[in-house]
């Protein structure tokens, strides 16, 4: 058997996930936007599409809002930008777990002062 056999390897999904980012920030162009209904309510959520990648990823309002800053609140302006993705780990519940985060930065662009700051290391 494989060691580094992994589940996420055994069963991939169609959705980005912060274990597909291998530790990295990656930048990516968005390439589509729609809304999907999820769950027994329907809840609407926006979905994006990435050139170069068949994966695609449900927005939390945490990530819409990100790129809303970036590129503004009508979704449709989002296709053709680019958008610098991370994992981080956040509370959900009572238990600690990794989820991708939009860069408050316009890829190309220098780092905002406020994220510079917060990346010294003493």
């Amino acid at each position: 058997m494989d060691a580094n056999l992994t589940v996420d390897a055994l069963y991939p999904t169609k959705r980005l996930k912060a274990v597909d980012l291998n530790g990295k920030i990656c930048t990516f162009r968005i390439e589509a936007v729609k809304i999907e209904e999820f769950g027994r309510t329907s809840e609407k959520k926006i979905v994006i599409t990435f050139a170069y990648t068949s994966k695609t990823m449900i927005l939390n309002r945490t990530n819409a809002d990100a790129i809303a800053n970036l590129y503004g609140n009508h979704i449709a302006d989002w296709i053709g930008k680019k958008i610098i993705l991370y994992a981080a780990m956040v509370t959900y519940g009572n238990e600690m777990v990794q989820t991708i985060r939009i860069k408050n930065q316009i890829p190309g662009e220098p780092e905002p002062e406020s994220e510079k700051s917060s990346l010294l290391v003493d």
